[in-house]
């Protein structure tokens, strides 16, 4: 069986940073992981830079439209080409776009066709802690969006934390503790963070 997990944050929170920060962590412990990203538009920018300091590591793009309405069948393929191709992988990294609903992005992953290949391990999601404070400035949609993300992860980073005052910090850990308390929280910079602490967090997760 192979892992996925399904990175989920708002544009700008931090997820590609999270994603450079594991794959360069799972090849130093000799695992291949694969990608799967999700760009909106049409160019695919964060794929560019990943794939420009990644070249060895296999990956494929949703286009044009979030993981979460693009339609399984568009999620399907990519996922089956990864497999197809790629026969030695050990973990597949799935980066959703900014707009993803990430139990929505978690569905369109699950296929009676990989039901034998592939363990969905869980949500790590990137809340930009920044944001998180100024989150009633945002449109009522796009602050809901922004809530369910962080209310659906397995695994919150508060990221950004080094752009705040440390009684801000406190203030940001304290209220999404609350607002999803049975995701453990960790304070981040850079989105750095352990693969091994998340591989350990959600080891139990089928």
């Amino acid at each position: 069986m192979i892992d996925v997990y399904l990175l989920s944050g708002f544009l700008g929170s931090g997820k590609t940073s999270l994603l450079l920060n594991l794959i360069a962590q799972l090849k130093e412990a000799g695992k291949k992981p694969a990608i799967l990203m999700n760009e909106f538009g049409s160019i695919s920018i964060d794929s560019d830079s990943v794939a420009s300091k990644e070249d060895d590591i296999p990956l494929k793009e949703l286009l044009n439209g979030c993981i979460c309405c693009t339609g399984s069948e568009k999620t399907e393929a990519q996922l089956q080409g990864l497999l197809e191709e790629n026969d030695d992988i050990d973990v597949i990294l799935i980066e959703t776009t900014g707009a993803a609903h990430p139990v929505e992005a978690l569905d369109a992953v699950y296929s009676p066709l990989f039901a034998e290949r592939l363990q969905i391990k869980g949500i790590v999601t990137v809340a930009d802690a920044k944001r998180w404070l100024e989150r009633e400035k945002m449109s009522p949609q796009v602050r809901s969006l922004f809530m369910e993300q962080i209310r659906h992860a397995h695994i919150l980073l508060a990221n950004k934390t080094d752009l705040l005052s440390d009684s801000e910090v406190a203030t940001v850990s304290m209220e999404i503790s609350n607002f999803n308390s049975t995701a453990p929280l960790i304070q981040t910079k850079n989105s750095n963070i352990s693969f091994s602490f998340i591989e350990e967090i959600l080891k139990d997760t089928a």
